[in-house]
């Protein structure tokens, strides 16, 4: 993967993030908690994979990315 290709890639990542925490602040606002958790989890799994595209890694399972760490 070149440079150019994974720096797009983390900074996509970077904004699924944002978005999925901009979600679960919405969602916990309005008290909806299992939603809010569901999509903090997304977001943080969403920063994670885009650190590892700096590798380059690429895990597309939750239980892969915890396995890294």
């Amino acid at each position: 993967m070149n440079a150019k290709i994974s720096k797009e890639l983390v900074m996509h990542r970077i904004e699924q993030s944002k978005r999925d925490l901009a979600d679960a602040k919405l969602l916990y606002n309005n008290k909806s908690y299992l939603s809010a958790n569901n999509r903090a989890c997304y977001s943080i799994f969403h920063a994670i994979r885009a650190v590892l595209a700096l590798e380059p890694i690429d895990l597309k399972k939750h239980k892969d990315v915890t396995l890294i760490f």
